[in-house]
């Protein structure tokens, strides 16, 4: 292949070439008169501009944009991340309260009755009233904590605590024993629990055998009268994900126990 013109410089793409290179590259042709592109090594200096300076920093807004992007991404992906931990936490209450359960029935077995629960009147042990009985780890239904008076079944929602446990039956009192059923509220329409009315019962007039709970998420916002009244007042369950409210299993009298939610 011959060329009818030497070529020695080809604009690059973008950039206007200059009026030399312009005519040397309008004269390059081969032996079948077809224009002919010599390739870039061939150019001389001084026939089209230098190649830019590369820059590896970044630029203030390009940091900006990056730093809007990587926001909106956690904006997003966070409130995803905490409905599974929540509902993570939910799967493990619901299993654990099961595992109470088989405790309780295996105390019952063993003693006839179901244990007392505790209740304190200082302000201080607001938080531990209806803690998981302490008889249950004494015999060895559930494993017993080195360091507290109650077991190793910490609600996954109220660290440092056990779950709740209720029964109307002989409790104890800043640690004395009363002879007297502990009251329990219990809804009109029990056990399906759907009524807003009810009244306290106690002993044999009340239906309720016993009640577990863990105190689910955000369990401060619930108007106080609803939590006073837990574990059967309907309003302070957690029925859907994402909704305030304790995680229970309730036992009727006259019933098999079931799950809330």
């Amino acid at each position: 292949m011959t060329l009818t013109s030497p070529v020695h410089s080809i604009p690059l793409p973008g950039r206007a070439a200059s009026p030399l290179a312009a005519a040397r590259l309008s004269d390059a042709k081969d032996a079948t008169g077809k224009p002919f592109f010599l390739p870039l090594s061939t150019r001389r200096a001084g026939d089209c501009p230098p190649y830019p300076a590369s820059r590896s920093a970044f630029t203030l807004l390009e940091l900006l944009v990056v730093i809007a992007i990587v926001a909106l991404l956690a904006a997003i992906l966070l409130p995803v991340s905490l409905r599974a931990v929540e509902d993570a936490r939910v799967a493990r209450a619901m299993t654990e309260l099961r595992s109470v359960e088989a405790a309780l029935e295996a105390y019952r077995a063993d003693h006839k009755q179901y244990p007392p629960c505790s209740i304190s009147c200082q302000s201080s042990d607001a938080e531990e009233e209806l803690q998981l009985p302490r008889e249950l780890a004494d015999g060895g239904y559930l494993p017993p904590s080195p360091t507290r008076a109650s077991t190793l079944l910490p609600d996954p929602f109220h660290p440092g605590s056990t779950y709740k446990y209720i029964a109307s039956l002989p409790y104890w009192l800043n640690g004395q024993h009363m002879p007297a059923p502990y009251p329990v509220w219990v809804p009109s329409d029990f056990p399906l629990c759907r009524e807003t009315s009810g009244k306290y019962m106690t002993g044999r007039d009340c239906p309720l055998d016993w009640a577990i709970w863990s105190i689910g998420p955000r369990h401060d916002v619930l108007p106080s009268t609803t939590r006073d009244r837990l574990p059967l007042d309907s309003r302070g369950w957690r029925t859907r994900p994402g909704r305030p409210g304790i995680i229970a299993r309730i036992k009727p009298r006259d019933g098999s126990s079931f799950s809330v939610p």
